[in-house]
């Protein structure tokens, strides 16, 4: 009786101590499984976050084809990932991994992605059953561990679990340092493609400066053309006294002077600026319609400024006149295409925020087409033939706005015209 005691009380200390490691074991596994599986969503949340940046870059510059190839790269790297689907605030697929995979029964994360203002769209990653298989191994490792040792099983589900743990920062540090490099490479790339775009857009522009010298030149050299000639019919005549010489030399002088000072407000117009700087709202504005103003004029096109709120402004002023003309040029050509009577161009400043300025640039040249509205600021878009525009102009406008002043370019129809609004910060100094 006493041995079957013994036996007994051995069988129920075993089975006890089975129970007891049965469930240390169950509950580390659990424990192991719920770690990986959040490991592995915040990883994958991680990645998609990180990839944010870059897919709404490449959105913004229709390079949907970029962009999947991109995400093919990210799938064929990441084992944790099947499938990366880009979606638009109303769910329709923009664009997606060409990777094949079975998604059925397949958990997904997402992320929201801001496509324009006011509108979200967003990134969902499926994930593969990667982690959970590590899983199922480090479980029948304990088994196995248990039916070698019991005694030793929870220091093991110890040890195990802080091995995983280590393991898993140790992949998540090394997840941070590729993706960082990565980010890294496709920034410099971006910044690559944007200064190339500005490049194409500068190019473009100059034969437009080209038209603006000639026009601003014309008057000046009708002037001393005609000079000239007073000035060789009095030679021949012989009555050219020293008076009428002096007054000649100084009408020649005047209009070279002017022709100069058009040269140097062209070169100032398009040099480079290194730095930002402080100017008003009225400066910048006289400085655009100074580039354009013969050119308008000569096609009877009517300007008014209206600059009695004047702000200072701190950014890069030529490129904001670069806008400036960009839109004023657009108006022009479309008082020439439309053959507009009394052609009008109204410019005035306002403050309808405070700590923000509006400029506002406004024709009556019938405003823009509602089918194209929305399409006037994308790249390489234009009404124009493709041998008398790049479609740059408006795109490189808004980047301009956008990009080095924080500030937001739109555009409406009007009465029996368009709109065009330039919002900036108002600078208050240091």
């Amino acid at each position: 009786m006493q041995i079957k005691s013994i036996y007994k009380s051995v069988a129920i200390f075993i089975l006890i101590l089975l129970s007891f490691s049965a469930t240390i074991i169950y509950l580390s596994s659990q424990m192991i499984k719920e770690t990986l599986d959040d490991s592995h969503k915040t990883s994958i949340l991680n990645t998609l976050k990180s990839i944010s940046p870059i897919v709404k870059t490449s959105i913004d510059f229709s390079l949907e084809g970029f962009l999947e190839r991109d995400l093919n790269e990210i799938v064929n790297k990441n084992k944790t990932i099947l499938k990366i689907i880009i979606k638009d605030s109303t769910g329709t697929v923009i664009t997606q991994s060409n990777v094949y995979a079975d998604l059925t029964k397949r958990g997904f994360v997402s992320t929201n992605l801001q496509l324009e203002v006011g509108k979200l769209g967003t990134i969902e990653a499926y994930y593969s059953d990667f982690e959970e298989n590590k899983s199922s191994e480090v479980y029948q490792e304990l088994v196995f561990n248990l039916l070698i040792s019991i005694p030793f099983l929870i220091l093991i589900a110890v040890f195990l679990y802080s091995s995983i743990l280590t393991l898993h920062n140790k992949e998540k540090e090394k997840a941070y340092a590729e993706l960082k490099e990565q980010m890294e490479e496709e920034i410099k790339s971006h910044q690559k493609k944007t200064n190339m775009l500005f490049h194409q857009s500068r190019l473009a522009s100059m034969g437009e400066m080209i038209s603006n010298i000639a026009h601003q030149w014309r008057q000046p050299l009708n002037t001393i053309s005609l000079v000239l000639q007073n000035l060789k019919l009095g030679y021949a005549l012989n009555n050219l006294d020293k008076q009428k010489f002096d007054n000649s030399m100084e009408q020649i002088d005047g209009s070279l002077k002017y022709m100069s000072e058009t040269i140097t407000t062209f070169r100032n117009y398009y040099k480079t600026n290194q730095e930002a700087e402080t100017f008003t709202s009225k400066e910048v504005i006289d400085e655009a319609v100074s580039v354009v103003e013969n050119s308008l004029e000569d096609l009877g096109i009517k300007t008014i400024i209206d600059t009695q709120i004047n702000e200072q402004i701190h950014g890069y002023k030529n490129e904001l006149t670069q806008v400036i003309v960009n839109i004023l040029g657009n108006a022009k050509e479309i008082f020439e295409k439309r053959n507009t009577a009394n052609p009008k161009i109204i410019i005035k400043t306002s403050k309808p925020e405070y700590k923000k300025l509006l400029i506002s640039i406004q024709d009556n040249g019938a405003g823009i087409s509602e089918n194209i509205i929305n399409q006037i600021f994308d790249p390489y878009f234009t009404t124009k033939h493709k041998d008398q525009g790049t479609g740059l102009g408006l795109y490189m406008s808004k980047i301009i706005i956008k990009d080095k002043f924080k500030g937001e370019l739109k555009a409406i129809n009007i009465d029996n015209g368009a709109r065009f609004d330039i919002e900036l910060n108002i600078h208050k100094g240091n």
